[in-house]
């Protein structure tokens, strides 16, 4: 868990200098908290790509799942 929170740290600190940072995760909750950008990959293709007000759970959940909006 400390291991996760320095790395996070260092993420933050790389980012906010402008570096751009490549995360691979298949922890949602990883995800929301760190990336400012999310693109989700499936099927050889990109099957979403969020950011902003999009990056939202529901999104990326049904952008895993192929899941259509209701």
């Amino acid at each position: 868990v400390e291991a996760k929170a320095d790395l996070y740290a260092i993420i933050d600190e790389l980012a906010a200098e402008g570096v751009a940072i490549l995360l691979h995760s298949s922890e949602d909750e990883e995800l929301l908290s760190t990336a400012h950008r999310v693109l989700v990959f499936g099927s050889g293709r990109i099957r979403a790509d969020l950011a902003g007000e999009a990056l939202t759970p529901t999104a990326l959940y049904r952008a895993a799942y192929e899941v259509s909006a209701a």
